[in-house]
């Protein structure tokens, strides 16, 4: 017991990867596990409604906002301890002012705005006000995060989940309008705690307008809404198309495959956050041995972790779901192909950010999603849901190929990122035996035990992930 009280009060990237794991990984399993209470107390159509609310307001987070939060890694970096502070009462006061143009905006045209995003007028303000607070949420987590804060950052995160299930069961059982039930229910909690996150910020770093602050963080963070919104649209625009195509189940056997492929997204994304602060600094006091270093040992771990996933993923997937969706495994291996090359674009990205030339991004991510959208209207018609995987999986190898191909000549990295080659091989190594030999267990699981065996030994020796 003393010995994993200890590891749980370390605070080392590897300690701070796991707790974000486990963080994402329980509100992912508590929306798989509550999805079937909410399933049967509503309409398809309730259902519906909810999702694309739930949708439009990840985009408005990312778009009202100006994703202001997408520069606080660098700002973290580079700033000492008031500046920062200062930084993020700045920022949270240009995202308010974003959203106040962009709520007038929608008021003044709410008929047009309904129509064009598929809701109710009536949902609109409540659509806003959520969108608000949740924004206020994600940039207090995201500064905790960059504060190395993980247990603070975890229990928040445990807290917002389980309050909004547990409310949107009971009035989702309780009112007789299910869809205004679990509408509230999702957003009361977070509107709530959002307030005193939001008074929380403003009040830490007393300063609300600084040109400098804003045009610091408008720099970074307006070409990555582009960025951003294309690792949110590829799933959208494929269900989109599966669906205006005619395959609707097949539409919903993606869907599924999908949700399991992200798994692994969530531990990219969980990685990503613990990894960051540390190899900033590593770059800001010019330590690019360590900095290398950092990012071979990141290159060989997500490698195997997808490696594994891979060789064991089409059991568990049968395992788990009805055999009317056993079709989704070739899309499954698809999408984690996909997060694969987005964890290897991370490392031109992060430069990018950390240079203060994310401008590159932005043509990148629009090429790279219509390579998604123009691969779907060649390859959905004749491969259908395999067929939009397939897209995706393309349009994340142009997006690596570009970003890698601009960071040579207009942010080139300080160090080296050894291993991409074999990690590459590695894993198209283990696609192609996981769609060629889908019900050949016997062969793969044999190889996933030898990656778990060099991932756990690698683990001991560097005493973590990293």
């Amino acid at each position: 017991m003393h010995t994993i009280s200890k590891l749980l009060k370390a605070n080392n990237t590897s300690t701070r990867a796991a707790w974000f794991t486990v963080g994402l990984m329980l509100a992912r399993g508590t929306s798989i596990l509550t999805a079937p209470v909410f399933t049967r107390l509503m309409t398809p159509e309730q259902y519906g409604i909810f999702s694309l609310f739930a949708v439009w307001a990840t985009l408005l987070v990312l778009v009202c906002s100006l994703f202001s939060y997408g520069a606080y890694p660098v700002a973290r970096a580079q700033l000492t301890e008031p500046a920062w502070r200062a930084f993020l009462s700045n920022t949270l006061m240009l995202s308010t002012v974003s959203f106040a143009v962009f709520g007038v905006l929608t008021y003044l045209l709410r008929g047009m705005v309904a129509a064009w995003l598929q809701l109710p007028a009536s949902l609109l303000p409540l659509l806003l006000l959520y969108s608000f607070f949740f924004f206020a949420s994600n940039a207090y987590l995201s500064a905790l995060a960059q504060e190395k804060k993980q247990r603070s950052y975890f229990f928040l995160s445990l807290f917002l989940m389980l309050s909004t299930i547990a409310l949107s069961v009971l009035l989702v059982v309780t009112m007789p309008d299910k869809l205004m039930a679990r509408l509230y229910g999702q957003a009361l909690p977070s509107i709530i705690v959002a307030v005193w996150l939001y008074v929380r910020m403003l009040a830490r770093g007393k300063s609300f307008f600084s040109w400098g602050n804003w045009r610091f963080a408008l720099a970074i963070s307006l070409p990555l809404i582009f960025q951003t919104a294309f690792y949110l649209l590829p799933p959208q625009s494929n269900r989109l198309m599966l669906t205006a195509s005619g395959y609707i189940g097949i539409a919903g056997i993606y869907s599924l495959a999908y949700t399991f492929g992200a798994l692994l997204d969530d531990i990219f994304s969980s990685f990503n956050m613990a990894w960051l602060p540390t190899y900033y600094e590593h770059l800001n006091v010019q330590r690019y041995r360590e900095a290398g270093e950092q990012s071979r040992q990141y290159v060989i771990t997500f490698t195997l972790l997808t490696a594994g996933f891979l060789l064991v993923s089409p059991e568990i997937f049968r395992l788990l779901v009805d055999p009317a969706f056993w079709a989704g495994v070739p899309m499954m291996a698809m999408t984690a192909v996909a997060v694969y090359f987005r964890f290897l674009s991370s490392f031109p990205l992060n430069q990018a950010i950390y240079a203060k030339k994310t401008g590159w991004t932005a043509p990148i991510s629009v090429v790279a999603l219509l390579i998604n959208i123009g691969c779907n209207l060649l390859l959905i018609p004749r491969l259908g849901g395999v067929g939009a995987a397939f897209s995706t999986v393309l349009a994340y190898i142009v997006l690596f190929g570009l970003l890698w191909f601009t960071a040579r000549r207009a942010f080139p990295l300080s160090h080296p990122v050894c291993g991409m080659a074999w990690g590459m091989a590695a894993i198209f190594t283990c696609a192609v035996l996981c769609l060629a030999l889908p019900w050949l267990w016997w062969v793969r699981w044999p190889l996933a035990v030898v990656c778990a065996t060099l991932l756990l030994r690698k683990i001991i020796r560097r005493k973590g992930f990293f």
